[in-house]
């Protein structure tokens, strides 16, 4: 469905938003939280990782996840939780899917796993930039 919907990786955009960092692929910018002032800088993605990028939302059926995962009745729950949230957007199709760490089950649990999985994977490569590696840690303390 979602070759489908997409109709190829040349024109998509996607923007993935942490607890305290995001990225929008059509700016380039990442952003990172502190505590006093946020930090932003452009990060280019390379063709071949775009490439990778859409072959991970095509392989997990992105555009077939709820737009936000809810915990299963039976989940056990953790504080602080935190959010992770990814759009994508095709000549005018937008998906925007949520999902938490507050529960340790979801309703849609294959599908949860599949979201983390591409979240994992967008992050593994924004985080292996130089600019990003550069940057200092969040100083922003969760309790």
């Amino acid at each position: 469905m979602f070759c489908r919907k997409l109709g190829g990786l040349t024109a998509y955009t996607y923007k993935i938003i942490y607890a305290t960092n995001s990225y929008d692929s059509k700016t380039g910018i990442y952003i990172r939280n502190y505590v006093k002032k946020d930090s932003i800088v452009k990060v280019a993605i390379t063709q071949k990782e775009k490439n990778i990028i859409y072959e991970i939302f095509k392989k997990n059926d992105f555009m077939n996840f709820p737009n936000e995962f809810e915990c299963d009745k039976n989940a056990n729950t953790t504080l602080p939780a935190f959010d992770t949230t990814i759009e994508i957007t095709y000549k005018g199709l937008h998906k925007k899917v949520t999902n938490t760490d507050y529960c340790d089950k979801k309703i849609e649990q294959r599908k949860s796993d599949r979201f983390d999985e591409i979240s994992s994977e967008i992050q593994k490569i924004i985080n292996n930039k130089t600019q990003i590696k550069n940057m200092r840690d969040c100083d922003i303390i969760f309790m």
